[in-house]
């Protein structure tokens, strides 16, 4: 469902957008991604920039910067959601 995908695609960089603090290393948060990218190419399996926090959660929001930002394969990202995060309640 294309517009949906739009739509929540949309959502999705406005919520980061909020979540950038202003002293965020936004050089280093682009490099991140594009060692996801890298890695992904090279390796040939998917991989994500995950929020160790999640941005959005009824608990915790984290925030979009370099300290909260790992790589890891998609499909762990994907099981993990926005359900886990370091020393959780």
């Amino acid at each position: 469902n294309k517009p949906k995908w739009a739509n929540d695609r949309t959502v999705r960089k406005i919520q980061t957008s909020c979540a950038t603090p202003n002293w965020a290393d936004k050089q280093h948060i682009e490099s991140v991604y594009a060692m996801a990218k890298w890695l992904s190419d090279v390796v040939g399996i998917k991989y994500h920039v995950d929020h160790v926090v999640p941005l959005r959660n009824k608990n915790v929001c984290g925030l979009h910067n370099q300290y909260n930002l790992s790589i890891r394969p998609a499909i762990d990202n994907l099981r993990k959601g926005n359900r886990t995060w370091p020393n959780m309640p």
